[in-house]
């Protein structure tokens, strides 16, 4: 029985190179009771940061605690990277002053900072896989990325 358990899973390495799983991602430094937050999920770097082209994206309630669990199902494994931000005011957008700087806080996956301009997709991909361990994003305001 342990034989034909391992050439079932060894035809299903060789052969489904696309599986599915749940990406789960702690949101770190959440501004408790305070709008919603903006998630969005990415596989290159020629869609990374755009509004219109992502893989996955959805809005989250904030609750009173400064931290939030989202887990995102029936993802295939590859390379994504993920942006964030929290719509403290909940106005449906990201705030900025009159520089483009953003006035919410925001986070990219990898620990990925963005100063003057948004991250490249290198600097925020991870690697989504059966053994991938959950995401830790921490949000944080423009002046302290």
């Amino acid at each position: 029985m342990l034989y034909i358990s391992s050439l079932l899973t060894l035809f299903s390495l060789l052969f489904n190179t696309s599986y599915n799983d749940s990406l789960e991602i702690n949101v770190d430094n959440v501004i408790p009771s305070k709008g919603a937050i903006y998630l969005s999920v990415y596989e290159n770097d020629e869609t990374f940061c755009s509004e219109e082209t992502f893989v996955f994206a959805n809005i989250y309630p904030v609750n009173s605690t400064r931290s939030l669990h989202i887990k995102i199902s029936d993802l295939p494994y590859g390379n994504y990277a993920v942006a964030i931000y929290q719509d403290v005011n909940d106005n449906r957008k990201m705030d900025k002053n009159l520089m483009g700087v953003p006035k919410e806080p925001f986070a990219f996956s990898n620990g990925a900072t963005a100063k003057w301009s948004e991250p490249e997709f290198d600097d925020a991909k991870f690697t989504f896989n059966a053994d991938s361990q959950p995401q830790k994003i921490v949000l944080k305001y423009w002046k302290n990325q």
